[in-house]
């Protein structure tokens, strides 16, 4: 009875030690539930990031290796080459074709595309974008956009008939292409984790 009398009487509560453990526990908990949490987002960007990155790369290379193949087109034998010889480089290409097979290679009439289809295509890469232009002759622009941003490296490699690189316009039978990007949307978070690269390769047409 007095046992019972001296527990109801007993309300002195936690002591400051307990508290401070039980602080002390409860901090680390939360700690490794945060830590857990980014860890799932970084990876849930991460995964995002190239998918980002590796459908941009697909696009670019897809378009420019579809322009590749049609340079050289030339019905009537006016004898250009497919490749403009003065801007050629390794990060830049001038790529002709006569598309209306009137043996000159025209400017764009009307009102300029940059996306459409032109007898002189030029891609380079400006900053971080990679540029497709229409171009009015071989050294005047008519209309440029910005095919893909987050570009990290763009670069041509010209192929002779025998598979070797050549630096001669009228030599080239087949341009490669080297691209790597970075999603734009991620900044420079785990750039190296989301980046893409991918090189492929276009057959200059009747070469």
């Amino acid at each position: 009875m007095n046992r019972l009398r001296a527990l109801r009487l007993d309300r002195r509560g936690f002591t400051l030690v307990e508290m401070l453990v039980a602080t002390a526990i409860m901090g680390f908990v939360l700690s490794a539930a945060l830590l857990s949490l980014q860890a799932g987002t970084q990876a849930s960007d991460a995964t995002a990031g190239r998918a980002e990155a590796q459908s941009s790369i697909r696009f670019a290379l897809d378009r420019m290796l579809a322009d590749m193949r049609a340079a050289g087109y030339d019905p009537t034998v006016a004898n250009f080459d497919p490749i403009d010889g003065t801007s050629m480089s390794s990060s830049t290409v001038m790529l002709n074709t006569d598309l209306n097979a009137n043996g000159t290679l025209d400017a764009p009439a009307g009102t300029c595309d940059a996306a459409a289809q032109a007898e002189r295509v030029r891609y380079r890469k400006s900053g971080t974008s990679l540029m497709r232009a229409v171009m009015t002759n071989a050294s005047t622009v008519a209309c440029e956009t910005t095919l893909i941003g987050g570009v990290q490296s763009l670069t041509f490699t010209y192929l002779g008939a025998d598979g070797g690189s050549t630096s001669t316009a009228a030599n080239v039978r087949t341009i490669q292409v080297a691209l790597t990007i970075q999603p734009e949307s991620m900044g420079s978070f785990h750039i190296g984790t989301m980046a893409a690269a991918m090189t492929d390769q276009a057959r200059l047409r009747n070469r």
